[in-house]
């Protein structure tokens, strides 16, 4: 390359042995490895001198004959996270071919994933789109950067911080070969998690709490789409009428974090005498209670599950209709009995 361009002096597809020779002069000289994705998995594109980015020391000169050990890099193993690098690969002028860029297509585009001491953690291929993407990332800064032939020109590598935020790296190829890049935050993505309510439930049926996480850890909020049927104070449910009511379930996202897509439970409110509910002449006792709850029922009890105020849940034994508390610190409980289709809430007092 005394004239500042490389050609290719001699290609093989695939190399089969571990031994390769080829006739050079007195010009520079690398060797670039690319392993074969399917039968290599686990190794990345390599240019003599371990790297993956093209550089003056990459080059060696042979005089004579010599054995030159070359390295293939390997990919290195991080421990799984949750955020992603992801953009387009596009070039300019609506991606026509110009001089100094051969870029047919903006697909298959080999892209590396690389940690900032220059170790590579993963390759990818950009699709029909131009589009590519890295997950499972833990938090940390990275490099990116994509790979051309090497008699192109070759794209220095792009630091992408998702310490916080995943990121979307853009990068534009022009014609005279210089690359523009864009890199914009991306709001993480959270879900909510509502728990069941019952299909039907009954007018006489004691405020009761909505228990709702989100992935993200932020909190969620309530609505009622019918409060002439039932009211919603915080987490807590308040029965007032007959009819069908949606409590909705939101998170409105922050700056981290996108609005999570909504989750809503419908329920009918019924008036129901105590000849048509066998729930309605149940009962707990003591109240206030120290370490044992009795449930009074004459039926066996299918599930029971025992609510404190801030929404915390937990499904607890009833063996012999018995219920032991002793576990639960002091406060007030909202006890659930479930009976076939139907359920009661009961509040008590742990002393």
């Amino acid at each position: 390359m005394l004239d500042g361009t490389i050609k290719f002096v001699q290609k093989v597809v695939p190399v089969t042995d571990s031994a390769y020779s080829f006739i050079v002069d007195e010009r520079p000289v690398t060797l670039y490895f690319i392993p074969d994705k399917d039968q290599f998995p686990e190794y990345v594109p390599t240019i003599l001198g371990e790297s993956v980015i093209l550089q003056p020391t990459s080059f060696i000169t042979l005089t004579e004959s010599r054995q030159v050990i070359f390295n293939i890099l390997k990919k290195i193993s991080l421990a799984p996270g949750g955020k992603i690098i992801s953009g387009r690969v596009t070039t300019s002028e609506g991606g026509r071919v110009a001089e100094g860029v051969t870029i047919q297509s903006v697909e298959n585009i080999s892209v590396v994933l690389m940690i900032n001491t220059g170790q590579v953690v993963s390759t990818t291929e950009t699709d029909a789109t131009g589009y590519y993407e890295f997950s499972g990332l833990p938090d940390d800064v990275y490099q990116v950067m994509v790979l051309f032939p090497l008699n192109e020109a070759q794209m220095p590598p792009v630091e992408v911080d998702i310490t916080l935020l995943n990121a979307e790296l853009n990068i534009v190829v022009s014609p005279s070969g210089s690359f523009d890049t864009e890199i914009n935050a991306v709001l993480l993505a959270q879900s909510i998690q509502f728990d069941e309510l019952p299909s039907v439930v009954a007018l006489d049926t004691a405020p009761f709490v909505l228990v709702a996480t989100t992935s993200s850890g932020l909190p969620v909020s309530f609505t009622s789409n019918a409060e002439s049927v039932a009211t919603v104070s915080g987490n807590m449910v308040t029965l007032v009428g007959e009819g069908t009511v949606t409590i909705t379930a939101l998170q409105h996202g922050s700056a981290i974090y996108k609005p999570a897509e909504i989750v809503e439970r419908t329920f009918q409110v019924v008036q129901i005498t105590a000849a048509e509910d066998p729930l309605a002449n149940i009962s707990v006792s003591p109240n206030p209670v120290t370490d044992f709850l009795f449930v009074n029922a004459p039926f066996p009890l299918q599930k029971v599950t025992i609510t404190d105020v801030v929404g915390r849940s937990a499904d607890v034994s009833s063996e012999g209709k018995q219920i032991d508390l002793r576990s639960f610190q002091p406060g007030l409980y909202l006890i659930r009995v479930a009976h076939g289709n139907r359920n009661r809430t009961l509040k008590i007092v742990r002393q």
